[in-house]
């Protein structure tokens, strides 16, 4: 059994402080949602290149695409919205978001 990192609270901990525990965890499974590889998620998004500051709201996350120049939300399991919001550089020309906020408000997201 190969061990993971999983939080800094616990009796056992590695080197580095973490609490230490088996891979074989049943309470998650990982699914790939979305990549710009047709063969690595269920959905394919080619704006998604070198995501950055993900922000989970109630009904989608939003995710900065660094290396595309924009932000894109996707709805619960993958599905990109069709549109995404550019993000323009302080002189000119495609930006490179790294974070982003997210204010809630009542019926909406």
């Amino acid at each position: 059994m190969e061990s993971v990192r999983v939080c800094p609270f616990g009796r056992a901990r590695d080197h580095a402080g973490f609490v230490r525990a088996s891979s074989n965890n049943v309470g998650y499974v990982e699914v790939n949602l979305v990549s710009d590889l047709a063969s690595n998620a269920t959905h394919l998004d080619d704006r998604l290149v070198n995501p950055w500051g993900i922000v989970a709201g109630p009904k989608s996350v939003w995710v900065n695409d660094n290396g595309a120049g924009l932000v894109t939300a996707y709805a619960p399991f993958g599905r990109p919205f069709p549109k995404a919001i550019s993000v323009p550089a302080p002189g000119g020309g495609s930006g490179a978001p790294t974070g982003s906020p997210l204010t809630i408000r009542p019926n909406s997201d």
